[in-house]
């Protein structure tokens, strides 16, 4: 969801903007995926909520608060899914095997097994005002006589705008302070 929500942010689109989260039935060629080549789901989609039953009109923030699958459908439907998985992509996050995430509606929600480690990283880019780095698990490397070696590159690099970052990341926070992780 942090990243549907990155990319939401990146068009242009606010965390107060109103969706319809009530839960409905998304017809195959009711998505688009430019990066695709023909549909992303031959079947009817029709996600639910893991908890609650919130719906109807919600700001963007209240369903990332409250973790609102059906809310969180209705924006990817609205959107190219291929700007959602762009912007995860963007932030380090691919299958544990270390394929790509597969472009479908399904896996906006988290569907596809991603290894801890890659999910801290992607995380950390949000914290880092979208500064994203690769991790690496080694602090440093001497050779046989005691010399420093060079350590590998994190490659740290700017992933997604600063602005960007910090809407995803106050938005997240409202998940603790006030949505479905308060207690």
């Amino acid at each position: 969801k942090p990243f549907l929500l990155t990319a939401w942010l990146e068009e242009r689109n606010g965390l107060n903007q109103v969706i319809d989260a009530t839960r409905r039935e998304y017809k195959p060629d009711s998505w688009t995926a430019s990066c695709v080549d023909g549909p992303v789901t031959q079947s009817v989609y029709r996600p639910q909520n893991a908890e609650g039953s919130s719906s109807g009109p919600r700001s963007v923030l209240f369903a990332t608060a409250n973790s609102i699958n059906t809310g969180y459908i209705a924006m990817a439907n609205q959107m190219d899914l291929c700007d959602v998985f762009d912007a995860a992509s963007r932030l380090g996050v691919k299958r544990a095997t270390g394929e790509e995430i597969d472009v479908m509606p399904a896996n906006v929600l988290g569907s596809q097994e991603v290894s801890p480690l890659t999910m801290a990283a992607a995380y950390a880019a949000f914290a880092a005002e979208g500064e994203y780095c690769t991790p690496v698990a080694i602090t440093k490397i001497v050779d046989a006589d005691g010399n420093d070696l060079e350590v590998p590159s994190a490659n740290c690099h700017q992933a997604i705008s600063k602005d960007v970052a910090n809407a995803v990341t106050y938005a997240l926070e409202r998940v603790l302070t006030e949505g479905s992780a308060r207690q």
